[in-house]
């Protein structure tokens, strides 16, 4: 084996490990649950002429999402019916997906934006 190829990979390893651990979870998941709700509220705004006549029903459901370094936490989850389609925003798809930046960094300081289903 190559000595410095393990030695990289303990390097790679230890440096995750660090950063996550000085990850403000709380402020984490309420700065996603901020841009959730901007999400949803563009999305009334955008779709408000067929909501208002009502060829687009807009609603939400609270759901409850359990991540291992946050615990488990409710967020809404937007659900829009037009005819008989029904489409729902997959807020499954959530913060530990968004925290996975360079180096596990992400958030406001990493370079991933948060997810769009």
């Amino acid at each position: 084996m190559n000595s410095d190829f393990d030695a990289f990979v303990k390097r790679e390893q230890t440096a995750v490990a660090e950063e996550w651990e000085r990850v403000d979870w709380a402020k984490e998941r309420d700065e996603w649950l901020g841009y959730l709700r901007e999400l949803y509220e563009q999305t009334e705004s955008f779709l408000a002429k067929y909501t208002e006549t009502g060829e687009i029903k807009l609603s939400y459901r609270d759901i409850e999402l359990n991540e291992e370094n946050i615990g488990s936490y409710k967020v809404r989850q937007m659900i829009l019916r037009i005819g008989r389609q029904e489409i729902t925003h997959d807020a499954g798809r959530h913060l530990t997906h968004w925290c996975e930046g360079p180096r596990g960094g992400g958030g406001s300081s990493g370079t991933h934006a948060p997810p769009l289903s």
